[in-house]
C-alpha cells in the first residue's frame, strides 16, 4: 500500500522539478520528499 501511494506521489511531480533535483544528485525518494515539501509549503 505504502509503495502505491509513494508511486502515484511521485508519478505528480513535474518533470522539470524532478530533472533540477537529479542534476543536484538526489535520488528518487529524496526527490518526492523535497518537491512535495515545497509545494505543502506554497499552499
Amino acid at each position: 500500500m505504502v509503495v502505491k501511494v509513494l508511486k502515484s506521489s511521485f508519478d505528480m511531480i513535474d518533470t522539470k522539478y524532478e530533472a533540477v533535483a537529479r542534476t543536484l544528485g538526489y535520488g528518487r525518494f529524496m526527490t518526492m520528499v523535497k518537491v512535495l515539501l515545497v509545494k505543502s509549503m506554497e499552499t
